[in-house]
This record gives C-alpha cells, structure tokens and sequence, in this order.
C-alpha cells in the first residue's frame, strides 16, 4: 500500500509538472522568436505542449498498469498458474507476468 501511496504522489507530482511546462510553453509561443522563424517557433511549441500531454497520458497509463497489478493482477495471476508451489508453475507465473506486462507497457 505504501509503494501504490509513493507512486500515486510521485504521478501527481510529474502530471503538475507537465501542466506548468505546458502552460510555460503557451506563454512562451506568444513571444517574438530570435532564433527560429516566428511559423517554426510557433510549430515547436505546438508540438512541445502536444508531447506534454502525451506524456500524461503515457503515465497515466502506466500508473493504472501498476495499480492493477499490485491489486488485482498479482492474486489473478497466482490462482489460475499456482496451484502447488512447484518451481515449474513459479517460473510460468513469473514469465507470463513479464509477457502481460510487456504487452501492456508497448508504446500508444
């Protein structure tokens, strides 16, 4: 439970993070441009506040994958792969887990 707790403050800690550099970068887009052209300026805030969002949403995601497999995922796995503690149905257990979770934290 302590883990879930460090990882939940850690998600809203990163997520207000991305919210000040995305409101950062909108301050930003409306300033005059010195190195680039003011269109290219323009584009690359434009496509940093889109990576922001996406990166919330990327931890989002994760965040949730993390929480169901300390709630949820972990008995599941166990009862339909454990019945007598032999180090095959252990070594199953632990290679099915590394295959689910491989799965779901492939790049959207």
């Amino acid at each position: 439970m302590t883990l879930a707790l460090i990882l939940a403050v850690y998600t809203l800690v990163f997520i207000g993070i991305s919210y000040a550099q995305i409101a950062f970068l909108k301050k930003q887009r409306e300033q005059k441009a010195v190195i680039l052209e003011e269109n290219a300026y323009k584009e690359a805030a434009d496509i940093g506040m889109e990576n922001e969002k996406f990166k919330i949403f990327s931890h989002c995601c994760s965040f949730v994958i993390f929480m169901f497999w300390i709630f949820a995922g972990f008995a599941w796995l166990k009862g339909v792969f454990i019945e007598q503690n032999s180090i095959i149905e252990n070594t199953l257990f632990l290679l099915v887990f590394i295959l689910i979770n491989s799965l779901l934290g492939l790049p959207l």
